[in-house]
């Protein structure tokens, strides 16, 4: 789960390659996050808008909720949204 600052490279990652055969990007900001780096699917990854409340262990299904990845993505991998933010 991200808050909301998002992934954020430094030095000259540019690039983020999430190896991986499954998993999930969430958030714990009402307000959502979002990152610029490039990523590269190995595997499906889910986006979840739902934002997570660590203390009770539950979710918050909030439409306004946004999450942006404005990288490149590629790879054989695919991407799957879950919750009602965009």
């Amino acid at each position: 789960m991200l808050g909301a600052g998002g992934i954020v490279a430094t030095g000259n990652a540019n690039t983020l390659n999430l190896n991986t055969n499954s998993g999930t990007l969430g958030t714990t900001a009402a307000e959502g996050w979002s990152a610029a780096q490039n990523m590269t699917l190995g595997g499906e990854l889910t986006v979840d808008t739902r934002q997570y409340d660590a203390a009770t262990k539950s979710y918050n299904d909030q439409p306004g909720t946004t999450i942006t990845l404005g990288g490149v993505l590629s790879g054989t991998g695919s991407l799957v949204k879950n919750g009602s933010g965009t």
